[in-house]
């Protein structure tokens, strides 16, 4: 019981207090980092090819915004 009185009031209550404003820091970072949409490297390649399709004609402009939307989706 000694043992107990000696955590709460001292010795190591100070551990505890660092892990709440730890951790509260962690979560208002969380809560305040906007979110960023990160696109795919391989869905980049595949607009890249699309890009390079219609400037060479090989597809036409509707055809090219219909790819594009579907991949973008």
């Amino acid at each position: 019981m000694m043992w107990s009185n000696q955590f709460m009031y001292g010795g190591y209550m100070w551990v505890f207090w660092l892990a709440v404003l730890t951790a509260g820091v962690l979560v208002l970072k969380w809560i305040l980092t906007p979110a960023t949409p990160r696109s795919e490297p391989h869905q980049d390649a595949q607009i890249e090819i699309l890009r390079k399709r219609y400037a060479r004609g090989d597809i036409s402009k509707e055809d090219f915004e219909e790819k594009k939307r579907s991949l973008t989706i």
